[in-house]
């Protein structure tokens, strides 16, 4: 379903087939690999392509797909966060994937189907867990919104693993955010809410170099 949103690439697939070269090096990021990893190789494997797939965060894809040691790669991007992409890398947007608030259960805000901005940043004063990295660009989209209403968040705890988030936050320790395509079963004591305003979705964007002359198919 993704390849078949980017017909680029796609002709790249089809053209590595018919020259008889039957690898594509893919890297993705972890959320991307649980949801849409099981899909994408189905479909690849239809066109006769073994799949090389590799699994890392942001950084290091951005980093793998500009020097070529990549043929494609899911990444993402947040408003106001530019990918540092080589003019050679084409991005194209496959889904966006909007961020939604974890609380305990009990919390006021819980009882809401959807939050607003205004809500949000009435959390000031709350205990919150953000990633490990202190530039990570979900968190910096969340704290920089606080930042502008002249607020500092609380933060208490760090983790990437979004499991170890859903059952702190139904611990009563703290609150924090999560992209829906990471969402799964909520823990028992713990409630997502979609958060409303549009600077809290991420796109996935599928990159890989561009067409041409230098265009090489994986060995």
């Amino acid at each position: 379903e993704i390849l078949g949103l980017a017909e680029r690439a796609l002709t790249d697939v089809r053209d590595l087939a018919q020259l008889g070269r039957i690898r594509l090096r893919f890297g993705t990021f972890p959320t991307a690999a649980a949801r849409l990893l099981p899909g994408i190789a189905s479909r690849v494997a239809e066109l006769g392509i073994e799949l090389d797939a590799t699994l890392e965060e942001l950084s290091p894809l951005v980093t793998r797909i500009n020097q070529h040691t990549l043929d494609a790669a899911l990444v993402y991007s947040m408003p106001g966060y530019e990918l540092p992409l080589r003019p050679d890398i084409v991005a194209t947007e496959v889904l966006r994937d909007p961020l939604m608030l974890a609380l305990p259960e009990d919390h006021p805000l819980a009882t809401r189907a959807t939050i607003d901005l205004e809500s949000l940043l009435g959390l000031h004063d709350e205990r919150w867990l953000l990633a490990t990295s202190r530039n990570a660009p979900m968190d910096e989209i969340v704290v920089g919104a606080f930042s502008r209403a002249g607020h500092t968040l609380d933060v208490t705890i760090r983790t990437d693993d979004f499991q170890v988030m859903l059952g702190i936050v139904a611990a009563h320790m703290a609150i924090s955010f999560m992209p829906k395509l990471a969402s799964g079963p909520v823990r028992p004591g713990g409630a997502l809410r979609l958060i409303e305003d549009p600077a809290f979705v991420r796109s996935v964007l599928l990159v890989a170099p561009a067409e041409g002359p230098g265009r090489q198919p994986s060995t």
